[in-house]
């Protein structure tokens, strides 16, 4: 037939050889792609600093990575941290104070006003720990940010003193202007070749009376390298429908509990409360310390992942026997024992992690040395307090736990570094310079969690609402950075504190006399 065209075989056209090259090498091209991603702010890791700074970036418009080595966001917010602990509440503000507001709305709208869960959720500072991640969860799929999750940063490639990209344990290679590290253990900080500090100062580093070691005598003021205890907060609850009995774990052994059968015996509780706080939560549910391991964290700010994964594991091993020893151990008074049979584990928290915590409570590991370091005159002194620069107010009290055991006067055993109940201050304005490396290390990289301060300045900064605050003006100073071009060591600071106040972040401690008292314990 006239009009049938001439065919070809398949392989024989270059054309279609290429076609089928392009088709069979397609899938390299889409992970090519997947593994080299580019943003304005990369923001490292899901603490609630470290979302609230990827939310304030992305809402003035810059492309934001938030890349976290977690699959539940929010850290010991949605970890059984779940009171304020903001010290004097008027001035926890902006975008930190936001995620609480939602909180409120959230127990409002699905309780009523009257009820008793509004009232324990004291408009949005207490909270359960699922409700909390909703709410970041709800947050974040509002915002137009990218979130990749349980992907950690293994490296990170810099040229002079600017940070260039981070590369991740899959392979991922993301490049971005500024970079910010919103992680408890400050990585970016290290692989990033900026100076920091592990454990304590001597008092005479920095003119700072607190500082140092506070045991024995002799040796009072001496620097060391050790950090305070760490703990989880476990969710508890007595409503028997959603109660899940404690249970025997399996490497319990009572003598690790000898620290608090001494305590016992030396100073019988009268009840359960004085040995495990049952800070109440909507839902009858609790924030509860558990037993704390002195001396468990000390390796934990410089060990590789995995090596964090064990002392995690073994933090919680301690505190799941802390709590099988309150129940069942014959030192414990038997109404003690028997307070405690009526708590159990929340079943609807944490059901993919056996009912407990995700997060391990890390309330100190690097912190940053600047070109300035927030000390303890920072926030007691009265000229001090205020800054130039400040971006954010403290008000929670100077609060350092235990470090080590030692040998006391009596040759019994002691622990050593806790301020024993803490020191109240009068709120305090927070300087943008402790959210900067030296400007000879790097000139894009933000830390608004392990920040430029000392041990004991650090003891007071260390709580959520003060890393959401600094997290915001960290994702406002980014956006601005790259918007004019400037490096983050030169901004404008008084531009950035006119956006903040704009954004209803509180900056000025002028209006503030007294030192808070209504904290949370």
């Amino acid at each position: 037939m006239l009009g049938m065209p001439r065919i070809r075989p398949f392989m024989k056209t270059r054309r279609l050889r290429t076609f089928l090259a392009l088709l069979l090498l397609a899938p390299a091209f889409c992970h090519a792609q997947e593994t080299s991603l580019k943003a304005d702010i990369l923001v490292y890791d899901s603490t609630p600093g470290g979302i609230v700074a990827a939310i304030a970036a992305a809402k003035e418009g810059r492309s934001v990575i938030l890349i976290t080595e977690d699959k539940h966001l929010g850290a010991m917010r949605t970890s059984g941290l779940a009171m304020s602990n903001a010290g004097d509440e008027k001035t926890f503000a902006g975008l930190g104070r936001e995620f609480h507001d939602r909180i409120h709305r959230y127990y409002l709208g699905k309780y009523g006003e009257d009820s008793e869960q509004v009232k324990l959720c004291r408009k949005g500072l207490r909270f359960e720990p699922h409700v909390a991640e909703k709410i970041f969860e709800d947050w974040l799929a509002e915002t137009p940010l990218k979130v990749l999750r349980e992907d950690p940063v293994v490296s990170l490639e810099k040229e002079g003193c600017r940070i260039l990209s981070v590369t991740t344990e899959g392979k991922r290679r993301i490049s971005a202007a500024v970079f910010i590290d919103a992680s408890y253990e400050g990585d970016l900080i290290k692989w990033a070749g900026c100076s920091y500090r592990v454990g304590r100062e001597a008092s005479a580093e920095y003119d700072e009376p607190l500082a140092g070691l506070r045991y024995p005598p002799e040796r009072v003021g001496e620097a060391d390298g050790k950090t305070q205890r760490y703990t989880f907060r476990v969710c508890l609850t007595d409503v028997p429908e959603n109660r899940v009995p404690i249970t025997r774990p399996a490497n319990y052994h009572r003598a690790s509990y000898a620290p608090d059968v001494a305590r016992i015996e030396r100073k019988p509780p009268a009840s359960l409360s004085a040995l495990l706080p049952l800070n109440l939560l909507p839902n009858r549910k609790t924030d509860s310390r558990t037993g704390e391991w002195i001396g468990g964290s000390w390796a934990f700010p410089e060990a590789s992942r995995e090596e964090r994964a064990v002392i995690s594991r073994e933090h919680r091993e301690y505190s799941e026997g802390y709590l099988w020893f309150l129940l069942t151990d014959a030192s414990v008074p038997a109404a003690i024992r028997e307070e405690m049979s009526r708590w159990g584990h929340a079943k609807d928290e944490f059901a993919d992690n056996g009912n407990f915590p995700h997060h391990i409570y890390v309330r100190e590991a690097r912190r940053l040395v600047g070109d300035y370091v927030m000390t303890q005159k920072d926030v007691q002194d009265e000229a001090s307090r205020f800054k130039p620069d400040s971006v954010a107010l403290g008000s929670y009290r100077l609060d350092v736990h235990d470090v080590q055991y030692v040998v006391g006067k009596d040759g019994g055993i002691v622990p050593e570094g806790s301020m024993k109940g803490g020191i109240f201050v009068k709120p305090y304005e927070i300087p943008y310079r402790v959210l900067l490396p030296k400007k000879s290390e790097a000139v894009n990289l933000l830390v608004p969690v392990c920040v430029s301060a000392s041990h004991i300045a650090l003891s007071t900064l260390r709580m959520e609402p003060v890393y959401m605050m600094l997290g915001h003006a960290s994702g406002v100073a980014a956006s601005m950075s790259i918007g004019s071009g400037t490096p983050l060591n030169d901004l404008p600071v008084q531009q950035l504190q006119a956006k903040l106040v704009e954004q209803k972040q509180i900056i000025s401690a002028k209006g503030f006399h007294e030192p808070a008292k209504n904290i949370d314990p």
